[in-house]
């Protein structure tokens, strides 16, 4: 089965994509921050990840940064931001590893 692991910090988000996401035959996961994140993905069971950007802990774009270095998973990046450059960042998923300069 297709695995989405969600790293949102809003517990409402969370409980509403994972109840999308199975109604259209997806397992999802969510966790509250990014505290685990790297430690979750290194069981390597996860297809895709949807990251906020705002996180209370840790910036979502470094820990899209911290997540490229090591995995190739798609990230799509949940953002209230709505301005331009935020928008061309997250889609760069900025600091990238020096090798996908």
């Amino acid at each position: 089965m297709f695995k989405v692991l969600i790293v949102d910090d809003d517990a409402e988000i969370g409980t509403l994509l994972c109840a999308a996401l199975a109604r259209h035959g997806l397992q999802a996961e969510h966790l509250l921050d990014g505290q685990g994140l790297l430690k979750r993905l290194a069981r390597g069971d996860v297809d895709v990840l949807i990251l906020d950007r705002m996180l209370p802990s840790e910036d979502g774009l470094s820990l899209c940064g911290a997540v490229r270095q090591r995995h190739t998973l798609p990230i799509l990046m949940l953002t209230a931001m709505g301005d331009p450059v935020d928008r061309v960042v997250g889609l760069y998923g900025w600091p990238r590893p020096m090798a996908a300069r």
